[in-house]
């Protein structure tokens, strides 16, 4: 068992608001934090208090649910980019994280998934589809063993989607492992090797059939 923390200087209402999502999740609530309830098992300090404190409690996971949605409302309009650059910039300055690719494969990945690396216009600027797509160049562009896509063809038209699924199947091919969640029950029978279904955050059934 690892060793408990004890913290000193930290106001006591972070410390209450961290207690309050972990206590919502063990609880099986109305969020889930599971990094709140890993630092609140380390840390050696009397929640007495706030465990008593129901106004507080209920204030934190109000403000969480509002925020929580805000948030997802704006990653999936975004997709984590920056919104005044353009895809090539936006995919250029994440590649420089690693270093491993350079603009030729930035601009490659681009034209892999429909989009033209000369467009000048902004993320911001993109339609659902577009955003959609800049996305999963981001994911490819580095030739991952591994490949994590959720709901690729959401936004998409029907071309979309067909050119989305062959660059999926020619990702396959290449040997990468895809991690795919999808609620697109066409995507997976074409796509999908093995087939994994969740339910409130647990794996209920598997197989290679939906």
């Amino acid at each position: 068992m690892s060793e408990k923390i004890t913290l000193s200087g930290v106001p006591e209402t972070m410390l209450q608001t961290v207690y309050a999502r972990a206590k919502e999740t063990k609880t099986r609530g109305a969020i889930t934090d599971n990094k709140a309830v890993e630092i609140i098992d380390r840390l050696d300090y009397d929640f007495s208090m706030a465990d008593k404190d129901a106004a507080m409690h209920s204030g934190v996971i109000a403000r969480t649910i509002v925020l929580d949605k805000l948030v997802k409302t704006y990653l999936a309009g975004h997709g984590g980019l920056y919104p005044n650059k353009t895809g090539v910039e936006n995919l250029l300055y994440l590649a420089q994280l690693k270093g491993v690719i350079g603009k030729r494969e930035v601009e490659e990945a681009i034209q892999r998934v429909g989009l033209d690396p000369a467009d000048k216009r902004v993320f911001g600027k993109y339609s659902m589809g577009m955003k959609q797509r800049l996305v999963i160049a981001q994911a490819i562009m580095e030739k991952p063993d591994v490949i994590m896509l959720d709901e690729p063809t959401n936004g998409l038209d029907e071309a979309g989607i067909k050119e989305i699924r062959q660059l999926i199947e020619q990702e396959k091919e290449r040997g990468a492992l895809i991690l795919l969640a999808s609620h697109n029950q066409e995507d997976m029978k074409i796509l999908a090797d093995q087939v994994y279904k969740i339910a409130d955050g647990r794996i209920e059934r598997k197989g290679t059939e939906l």
